[in-house]
């Protein structure tokens, strides 16, 4: 009896869809007790106003408002959805691919409460307005793939308390350019046997913003999700954390609160082949490092930078060894020289070997970090006869300023030199140090003075016990030698005692 009281259900069913009218010109129809599937991908362009007109004829009829439960309407030259569609309240599965509609209708879907699949993908969506899938309690799956959607509005998906069942949403290739951290008020509603799974890859994403105000806490709700972002325009991972404000006062905290999510609730998919590996991203790449099993950089390449394999090919960011992640700095570097950040040993390289200086500079990038210090190269520059001081000689730990034609170093330098661990003298005019030096403790590690005219007088006397003072820090003891009087001339000068002079 029950069945052949569903016989005759979907018999009348069928009926009455056969008797509000055929099947669109042009398209194929399949009907059930409770679906309907129009497909038209052979109907032409010129046959739109006829087509809009037929389906609003067959889905306004009381027994398809009434009982129609899934609808899928593929392959046409529609623009817009068939105001008819909005009526279909029992609806739980909607299918809208593959036609010309370049926006969804507002105070649509919002009607369609009890859907549980929403589909409409390969149209030409240009955005997501704010209020569009507002009470849809009850959808679990939304695809807006293939797309052109290019803005989504602050509320789409911001709303934690709205769309609650939601665990799968793609917009895959579509033409996203920034992205805001609603896609947290979206995991926060999974949990460990049901995440959510959001679908950004292959957009325009170079951007990340954070209009909603969004402040990460090691501490706030676990989301639960898994977070594709791949193959964008992105050249930094670390400005997603940075626009989201998720670092905070400490990238640190941040790392670990990130690696705990990561294991235990949320996985994001930053894959591509547009990302300078340099400084910006270097604490990531170090915790990689530290944690090899991590698959936090799986797939991210260094395609946007001079880090390449033997062969020419982006490298792996996750092989790419930490002494190569570099910034090279332009604020306030000198002009013919370079500035280049090295975070894996906290220095600040200035490279201005031949650089055509003809003074040091009086400004220099600013570090980055206290904990870095400055690597200073002014060698083999036409510089100033006497060696002054400069500010940054407090944070720098090398200077190289061989091969400058100085003759004179002041009192002022000579202090600096023991906040240097080398320090480079080497091949200048220099006859001797000022007379006051060996009341200066020179702490430098390593003390490059070889090369230089020196004068073995007997006013220079005193230089021998001071110079043999620091024969531990001397690189070059071999190539000190007396370049004047001539009856000393060629000696080794720490060879030397004070009544040779």
């Amino acid at each position: 009896m029950w069945f052949a009281l569903a016989v005759f259900t979907l018999v009348a069913y069928v009926d009455a869809i056969s008797n509000t009218t055929q099947c669109p010109t042009g398209c194929n129809c399949q009907v059930s007790s409770s679906s309907l599937t129009v497909d038209c991908r052979r109907l032409p362009a010129s046959h739109v106003k006829q087509l809009s007109g037929e389906l609003d004829s067959i889905l306004s009829s009381d027994h398809v408002v009434n009982h129609l439960t899934s609808l899928s309407i593929t392959n046409t030259p529609l623009t817009h959805v068939p105001a008819s569609v909005c009526k279909l309240v029992n609806l739980t599965s909607l299918n809208l691919n593959n036609h010309k509609v370049t926006e969804l209708p507002n105070n649509c879907f919002t009607k369609l409460t009890k859907l549980v699949t929403l589909s409409v993908t390969g149209n030409a969506i240009a955005g997501l307005q704010d209020g569009l899938f507002d009470g849809l309690q009850s959808l679990v799956s939304l695809d807006l793939s293939y797309n052109r959607v290019a803005f989504i509005g602050l509320r789409v998906f911001s709303n934690s308390s709205d769309l609650t069942s939601l665990r799968s949403l793609s917009l895959w290739h579509n033409r996203l350019t920034s992205l805001e951290p609603w896609w947290y008020y979206r995991c926060i509603l999974g949990n460990k046997t049901s995440r959510v799974t959001i679908l950004l890859g292959h957009n325009l994403i170079s951007n990340f913003t954070n209009k909603l105000r969004f402040k990460f806490r090691c501490g706030m709700k676990r989301p639960y999700g898994y977070l594709d972002i791949r193959y964008n325009q992105m050249r930094h991972i670390m400005d997603a954390f940075n626009g989201w404000n998720m670092v905070g006062n400490s990238l640190d905290t941040m790392m670990m609160c990130l690696t705990s999510i990561q294991a235990l609730g949320i996985h994001f998919n930053f894959a591509g082949d547009t990302y300078d590996c340099d400084c910006t991203d270097f604490e990531l790449y170090k915790m990689v490092w530290r944690f090899p099993n991590s698959p936090f950089l799986n797939d991210v390449r260094c395609g946007a930078s001079n880090v390449y394999s033997t062969f020419g090919e982006a490298m792996n960011a996750n092989s790419v060894p930490l002494i190569e992640f570099v910034c090279e700095l332009k604020d306030h570097c000198p002009s013919t020289c370079r500035c280049v950040y090295r975070p894996a040993n906290a220095t600040l390289h200035v490279y201005c070997s031949s650089a055509n200086l003809s003074s040091l500079p009086l400004d220099l990038p600013p570090l980055p970090k206290s904990s870095v210090k400055y690597k200073l190269d002014f060698s083999n520059n036409k510089l100033p006869h006497r060696l002054e001081h400069r500010p940054y000689f407090v944070n720098a730990s090398i200077l190289d300023v061989s091969n400058c034609g100085l003759t004179e170093i002041t009192m002022e330098v000579l202090k600096d030199l023991s906040l240097f661990s080398v320090v480079n003298l080497r091949g200048n005019m220099f006859q001797a140090f000022p007379r006051q030096t060996n009341t200066v403790d020179i702490s430098a590690k390593i003390l490059i003075i070889g090369g230089n005219p020196w004068s073995c007088s007997c006013d220079n006397s005193w230089m021998i016990g001071w110079l043999q003072s620091l024969s531990d820090q001397i690189l070059d003891p071999g190539d000190i030698v007396c370049r004047s009087p001539s009856r000393m001339y060629g000696r080794l000068v720490l060879k030397s005692t004070a009544e040779d002079f």
